[in-house]
């Protein structure tokens, strides 16, 4: 009794092994982008409640910076970045 062998064309092994690398890509970058929204979050809660003070905003920019140079290829990082700091300025105005 003879064993099924099984003939596997030249294309299709490089063809898996060229998804399997895009999908390994995939998940470091989502895995990048998944530790930005916590950091970018650990810095909102942070400073949620806005003091109308200099030291205030120094500390919310350098920690501001901190993350953005720990992503600077990310584009995502500094848009979400800019996002809660814009948050921040607004709810700054209306401090009674």
């Amino acid at each position: 009794m003879r064993k099924a062998v099984k003939i596997i064309p030249k294309f299709w092994k490089t063809k898996h092994a060229k998804i399997r690398v895009e999908i390994m890509a995939k998940n470091e970058e989502m895995k990048t982008e998944f530790n930005i929204f916590g950091d970018v979050w650990k810095i909102y809660k942070k400073f949620y409640f806005v003091t109308d003070s200099e030291e205030f905003w120094d500390e919310v920019i350098n920690e501001c910076n901190k993350v953005r140079k720990k992503y600077l290829d990310s584009a995502l990082c500094g848009k979400l970045l800019l996002v809660i700091l814009e948050d921040l300025e607004e709810r700054s105005k209306h401090i009674d």
